[in-house]
C-alpha cells in the first residue's frame, strides 16, 4: 500500500503519562499516540489539552492487536503498575510474579493498518505496549514506507525470540541497530534544536524512552554486531531477570529490590531492560 511518509510527524504506540510525547512535542515533531488504558488517557487528554487543540496531537484510544474480535472490545489487564498494561495473558502472570496486580477490562480494538493510512507513515515510530510490539511492526509490512527509524521492547526472555525481532525488522528494510539500556534514560539531559532549528533542554523523566535516530548516545551497530550483543545481555538476563531464579520466590524478590535500590543508588542496572533501535539505510 502507497502511504505518504511525513518527515515531521513520530507515532508514540504506548503513550502511557506522556514522557516520550513531551519530549517529541518539544522538538517540534506532530505526534499521533496510542494508549489503552482510559485512565491515562484522560491523563494525558489533560496534560496536552494546548497541543490537542492545536492538532499538534492526535490520541488515539483502544487497544491494538493481531486479530480484533467480531465484538470490536478486547480484555486489556490494567496493571497496579501503569507502565505495565497488557492484552497479553503472559505477561499478566509475570507482572503478578514481580509484585503488581491487575484487573481486566474491555476496551475497543483498534485497526492500526487503517491509522497508518489516514495519519501517514511517520519519521520515527516508538512501539512500547507491552507483549505487543511486534503486532505494530508486522503491519507495516503492508505499506511500501517505512519509518526511518523504529524503536521496540526486546524480548528479555527467549533469544529465539529476538532474534525473531532482528528477522522482522531486517525483512522490513532495517540495517542497522541500537542496544539501548532503557533503566539508563530517567535523568539523562538532552540539549539539542526543535525543528525549527530553536535550542531545547529536556531532562528525560521516569518511564521516558529517550532520544532516538541520529541523536542516539549508543552506537548504531550492524545486525550480527547487536546480535552478539544480546548474547552478552542474556547472559545477564539469566542470572538477574525477570525470569531468573532470583525472582521465583519471596526471599529472591527482595533481594532483588535490595538490588535495585542499590543499582540506582550507584547509577548502574543490572540488567535492566533493553529497546532496540532500528534505521533505515547505511548513513
Amino acid at each position: 500500500m502507497a502511504v505518504s511518509k511525513h518527515a515531521d510527524l513520530v507515532y508514540d504506540v504506548g503513550m502511557n503519562l506522556g514522557e516520550d510525547t513531551e519530549f517529541y512535542l518539544k522538538k517540534g515533531y506532530r505526534v499521533v499516540g496510542f494508549e489503552a488504558d482510559p485512565l491515562l488517557v484522560d491523563h494525558c487528554q489533560k496534560r496536552f489539552a494546548a497541543e490537542l487543540a492545536a492538532g499538534q496531537l492526535k490520541i488515539v484510544a483502544g487497544v491494538i492487536c493481531a486479530d480484533p474480535p467480531a465484538s470490536g472490545t478486547i480484555a486489556f489487564y490494567r496493571s497496579t503498575n501503569d507502565q505495565w498494561g497488557t492484552i497479553c495473558s503472559k505477561w499478566d502472570e509475570r507482572n503478578r510474579q514481580l509484585g503488581s496486580s491487575s484487573s481486566v477490562i474491555h476496551l475497543k480494538a483498534i485497526d492500526f493498518a487503517g491509522c497508518l493510512a489516514r495519519y501517514g507513515i511517520p519519521h520515527c515510530m516508538k512501539i512500547d505496549i507491552e507483549g505487543a510490539d511486534l503486532v505494530c511492526a508486522k503491519m507495516l509490512l503492508q505499506f511500501t514506507q517505512r519509518p526511518d527509524y523504529l524503536s521496540i521492547e526486546s524480548s528479555q526472555t527467549d533469544f529465539s525470540a529476538l532474534l525473531g525481532e532482528f528477522e522482522l525488522l531486517s525483512e522490513l528494510g532495517y540495517s542497522r541497530f541500537a542496544l539501548v539500556q532503557q533503566q539508563t534514560i530517567e535523568g539523562r539531559v538532552y540539549e539539542g534544536h526543535s525543528l525549527e532549528g530553536n535550542p531545547i533542554r529536556h531532562v528525560f523523566s521516569r518511564g521516558a524512552s529517550g532520544p532516538f535516530g541520529a541523536e542516539l548516545a549508543e552506537p548504531y551497530l550492524s545486525q550480527a554486531e547487536a546480535i552478539k550483543e544480546y548474547e552478552r545481555v542474556f547472559r545477564m538476563y539469566r542470572l538477574f531477570g525477570d525470569d531468573s531464579p532470583l525472582w521465583r520466590n519471596v526471599v529472591g524478590r527482595q533481594l532483588g529490590k535490595v538490588s535495585w535500590r542499590l543499582q540506582k543508588r550507584f547509577g548502574v542496572a543490572i540488567p535492566g531492560w533493553y529497546d532496540t533501535h532500528a534505521a533505515l539505510g547505511s548513513g
